[in-house]
């Protein structure tokens, strides 16, 4: 009989599919689940849909779990899961996570060596469309270089060159990972895939790049009563100017849900939604994007917003 869970690691970029990823998991398995999801931003969102399925949850907000600045709450709250002796935990790290030091923090979680649970190692999701990522942000290679399954997801968005691009950007970076093509993160016999797939070890005692100094820039956008065609308006055109838009905004006409990054735009109806009308949205640190945000704002809409 097991007497520890097991630890999954989930990651990869903003808006790659994560989240997607994780909700097929809760689907397929079958028994009782913990949840760690990290986002990056001053708000978290994702977590209203897993709490509704009753999933044990603890959500840290506004840094990496991998940093400094949030590294011992993340301790903590593997701790905290598992005492609630779940049969899987399912760690969601932001998409601006460098997980190097994985194994530290599993060290430091799991003191005594007669309750180390199993770690399952880390599954990367990528944006397969979005070759230039890998090439802009190292933490993304960091976070290949740890995976032992890859999925390229949002494959019917580009072609076959891109994706064997893709593959061999990725093959270089992790020679030993497999890869799997993917649209909504969806695998044949999931859960094979992530119990037998072999490990490709992540847990060992490396060091992060996650540093407070190194940490990518959060705004806050609070705003309630704009048009829905001024929003999408927004959206389209600053969304390509930022890494990643993500919440859930009351416009003139109901509730929205936003999800952007890049040139994907996502603005849906919604029926259920949280107590706050805002938006996370998150930049390069060294782009400054706050007149350039207020002046396409105010192009579309005439509403008042707040900052943090």
């Amino acid at each position: 009989m097991r007497k520890m869970p097991r630890i999954l690691l989930i990651t990869g970029f903003l808006g790659a599919g994560k989240t997607t990823l994780i909700k097929n998991i809760i689907t397929a398995f079958e028994g009782k689940i913990g949840l760690i999801v990290n986002e990056f931003g001053k708000a978290g969102f994702d977590g209203k849909w897993l709490y509704s399925k009753g999933i044990e949850l603890i959500e840290l907000v506004n840094g990496s779990i991998f940093c400094s600045c949030l590294e011992p709450k993340f301790i903590d709250a593997i701790k905290t899961m598992l005492a609630k002796k779940p049969d899987l935990i399912i760690v969601e790290s932001s998409g601006l996570s460098d997980p190097n030091n994985m194994g530290f923090v599993l060290s430091k979680a799991t003191e005594s060596k007669e309750l180390l649970p199993e770690f399952l190692g880390a599954i990367t999701v990528i944006d397969a469309s979005r070759v230039e990522l890998i090439e802009n942000f190292p933490v993304l290679q960091k976070q290949i270089e740890v995976a032992k399954l890859i999925l390229l997801n949002k494959s019917d968005l580009t072609n076959h060159e891109t994706l064997e691009k893709m593959s061999g950007i990725v093959h270089k970076l992790n020679p030993k990972t497999r890869i799997l093509k993917t649209r909504f993160c969806v695998v044949p016999d999931l859960g094979k895939k992530i119990f037998n797939t072999p490990e490709k070890p992540c847990a060992t005692p490396g060091v992060s790049t996650n540093t407070p100094q190194s940490r990518e820039k959060s705004v806050l956008l609070k705003t309630s009563g704009a048009s829905p065609e001024g929003i999408l308006s927004f959206l389209k055109e600053f969304s390509p100017e930022v890494l990643r838009i993500k919440g859930e905004i009351e416009t003139s006409r109901g509730w929205y849900r936003i999800d952007c990054t890049g040139s994907q735009v996502n603005f849906e109806k919604l029926e259920n939604h949280s107590p706050d009308s805002c938006m996370v949205i998150i930049s390069s640190r060294e782009k400054p994007i706050i007149k350039e945000l207020k002046r396409i704002w105010s192009r579309y809409n005439d509403r008042k917003i707040s900052l943090k």
